[in-house]
């Protein structure tokens, strides 16, 4: 009685082995006909892809491309760039800074630790790339201050220059400085350039210590609407940085003044914090330059 059920057990096993070795019965194994993928192939790891058996017809769904997101509302040139959320301070490190000695207070006072910074005091934009104002030094190496800013690329480019030419004649300063935006332009394609206004300067104090007499509120609101204009033409984003430092009359607070000219150290916070809410991408600034070419300008610039 027991014998039967063993011998069938194993026949039955005997049948199953002689199946698989003789490939009749199921496989896991993949056909040597489907090409597998070689990773060596891929820069970032290969998307999941199943294989199917090749067919007259194919039953593969089509793909979709992905929607993209719609571009900003363009920037209009010559208005001033609107308020933005905040930026941290390290945004600013691939930023350079061009200017004169209150750029250099920015750097020293403001507690911002991130940018390179191209100034010298009485710097002006006659001199910016003038081989006798070789000012900027890097690893022992003198540079002009377009030179500097030719050794690398950088994202954002923030002007301040204006207050050192108030003594010279309103169309030279607008030569130049339209000399200098295309020239920044040539040199930083990829950043968005931003031209400052220039702050106020309290009279009284600056009389008290001396300065020149151009060194005034009238002339500093020459300069800006120069600074304005060519703003607009040169399609660079404009930053009304004067604003954080004019009282109600359009003067430098003298709490804020040192010498009438420039900043209290700890007013030249202010500056870094308008810059830092008031930026923009360099999507919105490059698409909405390229509705219109800049002019060119061949003549050259002296100083007068």
């Amino acid at each position: 009685m027991n014998r039967k059920p063993r011998e069938f057990l194993h026949i039955l096993a005997s049948i199953c082995l002689v199946s698989l070795l003789s490939g009749c019965g199921p496989s896991t194994r993949v056909s040597s006909d489907v090409p597998q993928p070689n990773p060596e192939q891929y820069t970032q790891p290969p998307a999941v892809v199943t294989a199917a058996p090749s067919s007259p017809a194919s039953t593969a769904e089509p793909t979709v491309e992905p929607t993209q997101a719609p571009s900003e509302a363009p920037y209009e040139f010559g208005t001033f760039v609107e308020e933005s959320a905040p930026v941290d301070d390290s945004w600013f490190s691939s930023a350079a800074f061009l200017g004169d000695s209150r750029t250099e207070g920015l750097k020293a006072f403001s507690g911002l630790n991130y940018g390179d910074f191209f100034f010298s005091r009485g710097m002006n934009v006659f001199r910016v790339d003038n081989e006798n104002y070789k000012v900027v030094s890097i690893n022992g190496q003198n540079y002009t201050i377009l030179e500097a800013l030719s050794l690398k690329q950088y994202d954002s480019v923030y002007i301040m220059m204006g207050i050192n030419e108030l003594g010279y004649p309103l169309a030279s300063y607008r030569s130049a400085l339209s000399t200098m935006l295309q020239r920044v332009s040539e040199i930083q394609p990829n950043a968005v350039i931003y031209l400052q206004t220039l702050p106020p300067v309290n009279e009284e104090v600056a009389q008290k210590n001396g300065l020149d007499p151009s060194i005034n509120n009238t002339n500093v609101a020459a300069f800006n609407q120069v600074i304005t204009e060519l703003a607009k033409e040169y399609r660079v984003a404009l930053l009304d940085t004067s604003s954080v430092y004019r009282d109600a009359n359009g003067s430098l607070p003298a709490d804020l003044a040192s010498d009438g000219v420039h900043f209290s150290a700890n007013a030249y916070r202010r500056w870094v914090d308008y810059l830092a809410s008031h930026t923009l991408s360099f999507q919105r600034f490059d698409e909405s330059r390229k509705q219109d070419s800049p002019p060119q300008i061949s003549e050259e610039v002296h100083e007068t």
